[in-house]
């Protein structure tokens, strides 16, 4: 119960922390243009059968890129690692971990803020790969400082994140005209498998 109500309030807190940065920017900088659930990708799944096509690829490449970075640096610890071994009882705590404390608030963020601003000065590619980018430095940064592991090991963790991130910018902007739900879904789905693997020792 203890894991269940940390992952909570930590979710809530990081979700909402960065949907009132969001916020905050839309009602500074283009309220008087359009609403806000249309600025940041808040809007319903366009594209049909080619969407969601490409968003069952995209998942594949998640899984593929996460079991790539576990048999590069094993033994990694990751947002899942928390879950090791507890079980069914995990399965509450990792529900709520990758709807809110990792694909959440890394969507409205990266996918939804990020992404689109840049694109208004550089276009799909380049704000693509710059988001991507940042995002993979994101995950590989911190884990090079707090877990001692070489810079080898934090690049290959850097790469395939991005990757991810790439995958799923463009899903989004390409497929799914502008919708953040399918990278959202995607990278929630993603989270979901290996947060229960985790729990039941299976990486």
């Amino acid at each position: 119960m203890d894991l269940f109500v940390h992952t909570l309030v930590s979710g809530l807190v990081q979700f909402t922390l960065a949907v009132l940065i969001a916020f905050v920017w839309w009602w500074f900088g283009a309220r008087r243009q359009r609403r806000f659930t249309q600025w940041i990708g808040l809007t319903k799944i366009q594209g049909g059968t080619k969407t969601f096509s490409f968003m069952l690829l995209t998942l594949l490449i998640l899984f593929g890129c996460g079991w790539l970075v576990i048999q590069v640096v094993p033994g990694t610890y990751t947002a899942s690692t928390q879950f090791g071994g507890l079980g069914w009882t995990a399965l509450p705590s990792v529900l709520v971990h990758a709807l809110l404390n990792t694909s959440g608030w890394e969507e409205i963020f990266f996918r939804g803020l990020l992404l689109k601003r840049l694109m208004g000065k550089c276009g799909l590619l380049v704000a693509n790969t710059l988001q991507a980018a940042l995002f993979g430095l994101m995950h590989g940064v911190p884990l090079f400082l707090m877990t001692g592991m070489s810079v080898v090991q934090a690049a290959v963790i850097t790469l395939f994140t991005g990757l991810a991130g790439w995958c799923l910018g463009y899903m989004n902007e390409k497929y799914a005209q502008g919708s953040i739900f399918p990278s959202w879904t995607v990278h929630m789905l993603s989270n979901v498998a290996s947060g229960t693997l985790s729990a039941f020792n299976m990486l």
